[in-house]
């Protein structure tokens, strides 16, 4: 089983300045717990959309190695 969360970031641009982010972070269930199998960091500043996205992989139970691919085509 594949558990997504949302994670905020405070970042920094040279461009635009401080800003808050938001990334997602790919557990798996295994036998002695939940190990991290990858994240990816500043996907939007949007916490609705983010939460939208880690329900969705959730209940598809995406496989973590297409996790970029699909969050490219959903961007």
């Amino acid at each position: 089983m594949y558990l997504y969360l949302p994670f905020r970031e405070h970042l920094f641009h040279p461009d635009i300045g401080a800003y808050d982010s938001y990334g997602i972070l790919a557990l798996r269930q295994t036998h002695t717990g939940w190990v991290r199998e990858t994240y990816i960091p500043d996907v939007t500043p949007s916490r609705t959309f983010i939460r939208t996205l880690c329900r969705r992989y959730i209940k598809e139970q995406l496989a973590p190695c297409h996790l970029m691919d699909v969050l490219q085509d959903e961007l």
